[in-house]
């Protein structure tokens, strides 16, 4: 697998893109949030659990968020 690299999106929203095509099976996330992030309310999110913060970072939902 090649090195995942980071882009930032709109607001305080950042992006893991891991490989991307016809033979990528897995898409790839932390387990723990190291930096506060707001999920805009135009926004959607998702994430496979479990999902831990840490201590004096915040997850403000505005949006829409799923955990799986």
């Amino acid at each position: 697998m090649t090195r995942a690299r980071e882009s930032a999106k709109a607001g305080n929203y950042m992006e893991k893109a891991f490989p991307t095509g016809s033979h990528v099976v897995f898409r790839l996330n932390d387990q723990n949030l190291d930096s506060s992030i707001t999920i805009d309310s135009d926004k959607n999110a998702m994430v496979t659990g479990p999902l831990s913060i840490d201590s004096g970072e915040t997850l403000t939902l505005k949006g829409n968020l799923s955990i799986v």
